[in-house]
């Protein structure tokens, strides 16, 4: 199952950066290589990762799942509203507020909470 996910990320990860290469060389099929390799990281690789590292988690405390959740949901919409700001769709700066305010009051204090019990203990 693994090395599907990460062959799923690389494939990503590669479409992703031959699609930015295309665009910036105005090569055709930029803009599908970017939006596909874009969309295959952020809605396959990523999620699916953080579902692994989930499982992985489980018998952890509740602030280091909650970590991995709040991370994950803002990881994607940030990573949407980048897509949608390159692409020049509408509705880039409310995704990346959206995905800031999730980050700041999600997942920091998740963060900075699990870091002080390890530092603690």
């Amino acid at each position: 199952m693994k090395k599907i996910i990460y062959i799923i990320g690389f494939l990503g990860s590669l479409s992703l950066t031959a699609g930015v290469t295309f665009k910036l060389l105005q090569f055709p099929g930029g803009n599908e290589l970017f939006i596909t390799g874009f969309l295959t990281f952020l809605l396959l690789f990523i999620p699916w990762f953080a579902i692994e590292q989930y499982k992985l988690a489980v018998a952890l405390p509740i602030s280091d799942r909650l970590k991995i959740i709040f991370g994950t949901i803002a990881a994607v919409i940030a990573g949407l509203s980048g897509l949608f700001k390159l692409m020049h769709w509408p509705g880039a700066d409310i995704l990346l507020m959206l995905g800031a305010i999730i980050f700041a009051f999600g997942f920091l204090p998740f963060l900075f909470l699990t870091m002080y019990k390890k530092n603690i203990s």
